[in-house]
């Protein structure tokens, strides 16, 4: 068995902030980024409000991986390998429909995902 070096570190914990302070950065991203783009901040949101969820899931889904009229999103390809739901509140599920108002997409179509205004 070859000899492998010993290595020494020290984990870190991540950065926490309060709940009051959560909130104002998410108000902040919808003042800055609502008229360009709701669909940063509403991912923002709802990262905040679903811990389960990681940001590369929630880039993963597309249009019709939300069911509006059940109030729910599923993740077909979590780290997990099993796919995974969450049950969005009402009112999400209203905030979504008037952005597909604003912004239609195809069912096949990445939700979250945008591309810079150079881009598009």
């Amino acid at each position: 068995m070859p000899e492998f070096p010993e290595i020494h570190f020290k984990m870190e914990m991540k950065t926490v902030v309060s709940i009051e302070d959560q909130q104002a950065i998410i108000e902040e991203v919808k003042r800055i980024s609502w008229k360009e783009n709701p669909r940063i901040w509403l991912g923002i949101k709802l990262l905040s409000l679903y811990p389960r969820v990681r940001p590369g899931e929630l880039l993963n889904v597309k249009e019709g991986h939300i069911n509006l009229t059940e109030n729910w999103i599923v993740f077909p390809q979590p780290k997990e390998k099993e796919p995974k739901f969450i049950h969005l509140l009402p009112e999400y599920s209203v905030l979504i429909k008037e952005i597909r108002n604003m912004s239609p997409a195809m069912p096949n179509v990445f939700s979250f995902v945008t591309l810079s205004p150079d881009l598009q």
